[in-house]
């Protein structure tokens, strides 16, 4: 019996299709966590020149930077999060929420925002969800 089981098994082994031998597809890879989903945040220099700005998430201060007219930096925001940013421009000096629970109905796209930011002359206007700069605060 015991011979007669080896050749069931050989038998069993050679007809048997490659499918049922191989090992079983590794699971799919799941999906990135909520939290690392990042939001762009976008400011643009309209028309002034040396617009210095700082931004800063809660407690976590992000660069300094200095625009000329007509730049732009992009920024990655994490969902869920509070920026500000302090804006300079010759002798005005102006603190502004860029992005927060409230103005993330206000930026453009589905579930991922792209919030864009232009700093003019006379404030700081938002492009919003129905594709038009509204102004949001002045200096």
């Amino acid at each position: 019996m015991d011979k007669a089981m080896r050749c069931l098994a050989l038998l069993l082994f050679l007809v048997a299709p490659p499918c049922c031998l191989a090992s079983p597809p590794p699971p799919p890879s799941p999906s990135p966590p909520i939290a690392s989903w990042k939001h762009v945040l976008h400011i643009i220099d309209k028309d002034l020149k040396d617009l210095n700005f700082l931004c800063e998430e809660v407690d976590d201060l992000l660069d300094d930077y200095t625009l000329q007219p007509g730049q732009k930096i992009k920024l990655d925001v994490a969902i869920n999060s509070l920026y500000d940013c302090r804006f300079k421009w010759q002798s005005r000096e102006k603190m502004v929420f860029v992005f927060d629970d409230g103005l993330i109905s206000d930026c453009v796209g589905g579930f991922v925002k792209d919030c864009t930011w232009e700093v003019r002359t006379d404030g700081f206007w938002l492009y919003d969800n129905k594709k038009h700069w509204v102004k949001k605060d002045h200096w």
